[in-house]
């Protein structure tokens, strides 16, 4: 299985993704029919985030606890920008945005506790 996050205010999961099934009067995307906000401590994964970016050795992940869909997840995420485009753009109020600053936030890793569940996605701050 994998999912799909994003961290800003809430972690986004695809229901189409995980293994029980998801249903909402409101959905949010054709393709995202059920999402749920999580509560966790947003500036230890910023730091953790500027620790693994800076690190040459050591520690190169990020952990992430949290529950949603009714179970918990304790998720090891690395730093993996192999998704983009070696021409990929990107624009932020119609401006160009450097690419590397991008790629910066995207992160591959699996649920410790269930080490078949791989995630990935961007840390969104």
């Amino acid at each position: 299985a994998t999912a799909v996050f994003s961290v800003s205010l809430s972690i986004l999961a695809c229901c189409f993704i995980l293994p029980s099934p998801c249903t909402s009067e409101n959905p949010l995307h054709t393709f995202v029919r059920h999402f749920e906000h999580i509560d966790y401590n947003q500036h230890e994964v910023m730091r953790h985030h500027h620790r693994v970016r800076r690190s040459i050795v050591g520690q190169r992940h990020i952990k992430l606890a949290f529950s949603a869909f009714d179970r918990d997840f304790d998720l090891k995420l690395y730093p993996d920008d192999r998704y983009f485009d070696k021409n990929a753009r990107i624009y932020k109020n119609k401006q160009n945005v450097s690419i590397s600053q991008v790629k910066s936030y995207f992160y591959k890793g699996y649920d410790r506790d269930d080490p078949s569940v791989v995630v990935m996605g961007n840390l969104a701050f």
